[in-house]
């Protein structure tokens, strides 16, 4: 058997701890795990680069379709609304930037990757931000969008009458057709409209300064806007009689002693 020195023990023991202590000198370099984990948990808050706000004065109407005092004051209004989360990248999204993408991708209707391009967001994260901001703005739509009572549309009266010269309009309904993808199923063909693609098919009705006063989208586009008209709850509350004045419409409505 091969005895083994002092010398050669001591050599072969510093072999085998080598390792050892290097990482034990490696340990002593590293922060405190609390400091990682500050550093970690650090949330980094997406900067608007180009506040708009600011940068823009008479393009900002052209953009978004709406003036700076009003886009503030939807703001203000669904701010509770929107989410505090971030995007696909962890970056937190500052509720005025949500607000801004939704309207651009409304006023425009461009595709969501080149809106993720203009806003340095990705194409997910605009996808999400344009939904979530465009059901928050959605909900405000009973506290705007109200047919008048009986006493208020005196006022439409007047204004169609210095607008036209024509007396006792209430206000003006016409119908569109809202572009959706094929939904499936047994009933799909009763989404095509007219016009070969699918569709909901919406009436609204406008005053005097061209305000909604009332919305219906929930139809088929194959649906007619006489039969929209007629099972409407605006159709029933004219033909009792208790409001002056009529509608407009077009020839897709027949004459009634309401329209």
């Amino acid at each position: 058997m091969l005895a083994l020195t002092p010398s050669a023990v001591v050599w072969k023991i510093s072999l085998n701890t080598a390792p050892v202590m290097y990482a034990l000198m490696q340990l002593n370099e590293m922060e405190p795990v609390e400091q990682l984990d500050a550093v970690r948990h650090q949330r980094i808050v997406l900067e608007d680069r180009a506040d708009h706000f600011v940068s823009l004065s008479d393009e900002f109407m052209e953009r978004y379709r709406l003036t700076k005092d009003c886009t503030k004051l939807l703001l203000d209004k669904i701010n509770q609304g929107l989410p505090r989360g971030g995007n696909m990248n962890g970056l937190s999204v500052p509720p005025q930037l949500q607000l801004l993408v939704c309207l651009r991708y409304l006023a425009t209707g461009s595709f969501q990757l080149r809106m993720a391009d203009c806003s340095q967001m990705s194409k997910t994260s605009v996808c999400k931000f344009v939904g979530l901001t465009a059901r928050a703005i959605a909900s405000l739509a009973s506290e705007y969008i109200k047919f008048p009572d009986a006493r208020k549309v005196v006022a439409n009266i007047q204004k169609f009458q210095m607008i036209a010269g024509m007396p006792g309009v209430i206000g003006c309904v016409d119908g569109s057709h809202i572009p959706i993808r094929g939904p499936g199923g047994n009933d799909a063909e009763l989404y095509r409209c007219r016009k070969g693609y699918f569709s909901i098919s919406m009436q609204d009705i406008c005053d005097a300064d061209l305000k909604f006063m009332n919305i219906i989208a929930s139809w088929p586009g194959s649906v007619h806007d006489s039969r929209i008209f007629e099972n409407s709850h605006v159709c029933h509350i004219l033909e009792q009689g208790n409001h002056p004045g009529y509608l407009l419409g077009d020839s897709g409505h027949p004459c009634r002693s309401c329209l």
